[in-house]
């Protein structure tokens, strides 16, 4: 019987040493992910104090990378170095807005579907099914050009694409707290729906929101790019990484490839330092995942 006893506690001690060596490589992969964006977003936010102004013009047209400027120069001469950094402002001043809108809109239609159900939800419900299945990148197609493209109107309208996805997430989550004991007893004590909402169930669905805002980062990275890359972002002369990559990057891509090849890494870099950084967060945060 100790023989036996014994043996289940290595046993169990190896599956959790297992995996926590799962989490941390996971989470390796997460806090590198997160550090390299922390350093994008810095290196946007300090952009006039690390580069020069980037619709500045030299004589060096179609320049290779290396001496004066690291990574060349496009067709009218101008630094790429420069572009890409205040390309990344635009891009990441777009999509943060937009997921600040996504993620409030979504978490307040999320919260209230969940907690109300019965006819609340069906008609919130109903919305999110209608928005989900029309093509997000048309409906923001649609949007900006029935308006002005400026950063304004782009960041509301990534925000309104991504915000069904984040409604869905937090009404899983609030279903799954109603159901819980502390509800129970807070209904039983008279607490009103405002306090039981705000109060008991929005902090115990907070995690899945934190993880889904980290997520949403490179989603609207990658929509921002994809309607500045169709022609629907910000027009010239103003940088967008989207837009180097649909200009010269698409015109000289063959001459000088690095003209497209550098907004592209920078654009999959981002999505990915993203989904790897939102990954550990749910890892960190998901007691079910320790």
């Amino acid at each position: 019987m100790l023989s036996r006893a014994a043996h289940q506690m290595r046993v169990g001690w190896s599956v959790g040493l297992t995996g926590r060596h799962a989490v941390l490589r996971r989470g390796g992969l997460g806090l590198v992910g997160g550090v390299l964006l922390t350093v994008m977003i810095l290196m946007a936010a300090v952009a006039p104090l690390i580069t020069v102004a980037p619709n500045f013009q030299t004589a060096q047209i179609l320049a290779s990378p290396g001496g004066d400027h690291w990574l060349g120069t496009d067709h009218l001469g101008r630094d790429m170095f420069s572009r890409m950094v205040w390309g990344s402002r635009t891009t990441f001043l777009v999509a943060g807005l937009a997921v600040t809108l996504g993620v409030s809109v979504g978490t307040i239609a999320g919260l209230l579907s969940g907690y109300y159900r019965g006819g609340t939800d069906a008609v919130v419900q109903r919305v999110v099914d209608a928005l989900i299945a029309f093509p997000g990148l048309v409906l923001a197609m649609a949007a900006i050009a029935a308006f002005s493209a400026n950063k304004l109107t782009i960041s509301l309208t990534v925000g309104f694409v991504l915000s069904p996805g984040v409604a869905r997430i937090v009404r899983g989550a609030t279903l799954a707290t109603m159901s819980h004991d502390f509800i129970e007893a807070a209904v039983a004590l008279g607490a009103s729906n405002r306090r039981i909402m705000f109060q008991h169930v929005l902090p115990n669905v907070t995690a899945p929101i934190i993880v889904a805002s980290t997520v949403l980062i490179g989603v609207g990275v990658l929509i921002e790019s994809s309607l500045s890359f169709l022609g629907f972002g910000l027009p010239p002369p103003d940088p967008t990484w989207g837009q180097m990559l649909s200009g010269p990057g698409r015109v000289y891509m063959l001459s000088q490839p690095w003209l497209a090849v550098l907004p592209g890494i920078a654009i999959t870099l981002t999505v990915l330092c993203a989904n790897l950084f939102g990954d550990s967060l749910r890892d960190v945060l998901d007691p079910r995942l320790r």
